[in-house]
C-alpha cells in the first residue's frame, strides 16, 4: 500500500498524499488524527484535478470516528486504507501525536533570554527539550531531495516583539556519506525569504559550494505550500517575544543570521563523545555550544 511518503489504492492509478492534523486542544483527551488523502503523481506533486478525502481516526484502536456520507467510491477507499494500513504506523501517528501536545505546552511556557533579542530564535528549540535537541533528527523539521541530494531543512525567526520584517531564515543541510560509511550531515547555506514566499538571499556556508540558490528556488517551487506553516511559526515566536522582552526594544529588526563560515558537519551515526550543550564550543569562539555550533 505505500512507497515511501505516499500510499497506493489497487482501484487507482495514482498515488495520494497524506497529511496528519492532531488535535491540539491541550484540554482534550482524544486521541484522534485527522487524515486527508489528496491525488498525486509520482514525484508528489497534486494532480490538475484530484481525488481527496479526509478520514477521522482514533489513533489507539485504528477506527474512524464520526464517518460523514460518502460516495461508494471513496468509501471503498476507505474502507481498503483501514484494513489495510500496518497498526503499527497508526501507533507511530500516536507518538507523533503525544510529541505534539508536548510541544503545544512548551509555546504557552517557553520564554527567551531578553538579551538574544539580537539572535534568531530556531523553532526546533522553543518544542523540544535540550536533551531531545542533542539527537540530531530532531533539529530538521522538513526535508528535501533535489537532483539526487537529500537535504534537511531546519527554520529561524526573529524574537524581537517590535519587528515586523516578516522573514524566515531557512538552514539547508545535507547528509552525506563519509569515509567508512559513515553518514555526516553538513550545513551547505541559508535562505532568507519573506512570509509570502519571495526569495531573498543566501549566505554560503561552506567554502567553495556552489548552487544554493538553484536548491533553494527548487524548494520554493516544491513546498510553496509550507509558507502558511512558517506564517504560523513567525506569529508564535513573537508571542514568545512579547512576553519575553523588555518593552523598550528597538522597532527594527536587529536579528542577523551569526556569520557562517566553514562548518564541521554534524555526526549523524556515531557514537562517539559529544559536546554537552553548556560546554565551550569547539569552534574557537567563546561562547556555550548550545549558543554557537549547537544551534546550527
Amino acid at each position: 500500500m505505500e512507497l515511501g511518503q505516499l500510499i497506493w489504492f489497487s482501484s487507482r492509478e495514482h498515488p495520494f498524499a497524506v497529511r496528519e492534523r492532531h488535535c491540539l486542544d491541550l484540554e482534550c483527551s482524544c486521541t484522534d488524527a485527522w487524515l486527508t488523502f489528496t491525488e498525486v503523481d509520482l514525484a508528489g506533486k497534486e494532480l490538475r484535478e484530484p481525488l481527496t478525502f479526509e478520514i477521522r481516526v482514533d489513533l489507539r484502536t485504528g477506527r474512524e470516528r464520526r464517518p460523514p456520507k460518502r460516495s461508494p467510491e471513496i468509501q471503498a477507499l476507505v474502507r481498503e486504507f483501514l484494513v489495510r494500513f500496518p497498526f503499527e504506523r497508526f501507533e507511530e501517528m500516536l507518538d507523533c501525536h503525544d510529541l505534539q501536545r508536548t510541544s503545544q505546552q512548551r509555546l504557552k511556557e517557553y520564554t527567551a533570554d531578553p538579551s538574544r533579542r539580537g539572535e534568531l530564535i530556531s523553532y526546533a528549540e522553543v518544542i523540544y527539550e535540550e536533551e531531545d535537541l542533542e539527537k540530531s533528527e530532531y533539529q530538521f523539521g522538513f526535508f528535501f531531495v533535489h537532483e539526487g541530494r537529500d537535504f534537511l531543512i531546519d527554520d529561524h525567526y526573529c524574537v524581537n516583539p517590535a519587528c515586523d520584517c516578516r522573514k524566515v531564515h531557512i538552514g539547508f543541510w545535507e547528509r552525506v556519506e563519509s569515509p567508512g560509511n559513515r553518514n555526516d550531515i553538513w550545513q551547505r547555506f541559508r535562505a532568507a525569504f519573506t512570509l509570502d514566499g519571495q526569495f531573498e538571499e543566501i549566505t554560503v556556508c561552506e567554502k567553495g559550494w556552489r548552487g544554493g540558490a538553484s536548491v533553494a528556488r527548487a524548494w520554493r517551487e516544491h513546498w510553496g505550500d509550507r509558507f502558511e506553516i512558517f506564517r504560523e511559526r513567525y506569529e508564535q515566536i513573537k508571542v514568545i517575544g512579547r512576553r519575553s522582552m523588555p518593552s523598550d526594544v528597538p522597532a527594527r529588526c536587529v536579528a542577523k543570521v551569526a556569520e557562517c563560515a566553514y562548518q564541521e558537519p554534524l555526526d549523524a551515526s556515531s557514537t562517539g563523545t559529544r559536546v554537552g550543550r553548556n560546554d565551550p564550543c569547539p569552534c574557537g569562539s567563546g561562547k556555550k555550544f548550545k549558543r554557537c555550533c549547537g544551534r546550527r
